[in-house]
């Protein structure tokens, strides 16, 4: 039943999980409903979330199929749509392959600056002095790194803002050849009409037509872009970006001898 079906959904880029972990933004999943990973149980949902590395994303979450509806503005799910992941099916056997020797990595590499050569060095993860940058977000505020964290930003908006414009962009398109239609057999069926009211049907039917071409231009450029944005990668890698310089202002450093270290304060007192 379509009620007992489950679907991964991303509520930070607005899209659904597809076949192929490609993120399908819901004017794709609303008219290509074949193409969503659909499961039968929560459970399926949480291994494929476990399995493909979705289970610590934020704003990733299974939604049934109501709140799925409600997603897409659909009053019921294709009914073709099924089940389609399972876990438990084997791996494609692979040729028995002999690899060649491998020769152990050096635990430094040759010839390291000092800086790598420290932060290669394992300290005490169990120790409880923290230093906090005062400057950490002072060091983030370059005008590239602004550049970027405002091109993250803006992302993903147009890619919310494409999605949603495309969820109407067709009824749109339609609503102008109607009305095209009707001012077409208005100059058909009357047999007299004045120079005013040719005139003012004219302009109308130019007004429509460019309508429509609008709509059209819009319909050409958002099937390229939700083409680019339900690409689960790049979604991803935005995120990742945004994600670091965000945490990175508040940078902190980890204590590797704490029982030789003196605290900033102590310091001070001297």
């Amino acid at each position: 039943m379509a009620n007992d079906l489950y679907f991964i959904h991303d509520n930070n880029i607005k899209s659904f999980y597809g076949k192929g972990g490609a993120w399908l933004p819901y004017a794709t999943a609303k008219t290509q409903q074949a193409r969503l990973c659909v499961f039968g149980s929560v459970e399926d949902a949480r291994e494929c979330m476990s399995h493909n590395g979705l289970a610590r994303k934020a704003g990733v979450s299974i939604l049934n199929a109501k709140t799925t509806r409600s997603k897409l503005n659909v009053k019921k799910i294709n009914p073709a749509v099924k089940p389609n992941w399972r876990v438990s099916e084997p791996p494609a056997p692979k040729k028995a392959t002999v690899p060649a020797p491998k020769k152990p990595a050096p635990s430094v590499p040759p010839n390291p600056t000092y800086c790598s050569y420290l932060d290669s060095i394992q300290g005490d993860e169990k120790s409880g002095f923290v230093i906090h940058s005062d400057i950490a977000e002072k060091l983030m505020n370059t005008e590239l790194i602004r550049d970027t964290l405002a091109f993250a930003d803006m992302s993903q908006k147009i890619a919310e803002s494409w999605s949603s414009r495309m969820d109407g962009i067709e009824e749109k398109i339609r609503n102008c050849d109607l009305r095209i239609c009707d001012e077409l057999h208005k100059l058909e069926f009357e047999e007299e009409m004045s120079d005013k009211a040719l005139i003012e049907t004219a302009k109308r039917l130019q007004e429509i037509r460019r309508q429509r071409r609008v709509a059209k231009n819009e319909k050409a450029v958002g099937e390229m872009m939700i083409e680019i944005t339900e690409k689960a990668e790049m979604a991803s890698q935005i995120r990742h970006i945004k994600d670091f310089i965000v945490s990175a202002k508040d940078r902190m450093y980890r204590v590797r001898v704490p029982e030789a270290y003196v605290p900033k304060e102590e310091t001070a007192a001297e």
